[in-house]
């Protein structure tokens, strides 16, 4: 398989200038794909887009930015930290904290690979909900 970035790539943080390399490929969806990179012994995770997705998508990266600025609504969200870009690459992408190995992703889940008990399913809806909520402004009371 053929993937947009090789180990051992550098790409660098548009807020820090920190240095980020690839590890190991992870994943792809429709967007673009996800990498293990590290930086100063830290592991963290990058998301790097499709050059075809950046281009019918033009405020994608206005977006991403914002999203940054405003920061994550909930400590389990994995939140893009900043924009990553390489050197004569037109691409970019951003890196997020890496996703611990106990929590499952949202395709696992809707796939039926995860069986997550109610409790834990409902719990994980109101968090969505809730940080939905923060996004756009608003607090839900708490019980």
């Amino acid at each position: 398989m053929s993937t947009l970035l090789k180990r051992e790539h550098i790409m660098y943080g548009n807020l820090t200038q920190q240095a980020y390399t690839i590890d190991t490929f992870l994943g792809s969806g429709t967007q673009g794909e996800v990498y293990r990179a590290h930086a100063n012994g830290k592991l963290v995770a990058i998301k790097w887009y499709f050059p075809h997705y950046i281009q019918n998508d033009l405020p994608l990266r206005q977006r991403l930015e914002n999203a940054i600025r405003k920061g994550s609504p909930d400590n389990n969200c994995l939140w893009p930290l900043e924009l990553v870009t390489q050197p004569n690459n037109a691409g970019f992408g951003y890196v997020m904290p890496l996703r611990p190995s106990n929590f499952k992703s949202i395709v696992d889940l809707m796939r039926r690979r995860a069986e997550p008990s109610f409790s834990a399913l409902i719990s994980a809806c109101l968090q969505l909900s809730e940080s939905f909520l923060q996004l756009q402004g608003l607090v839900l009371p708490r019980h």
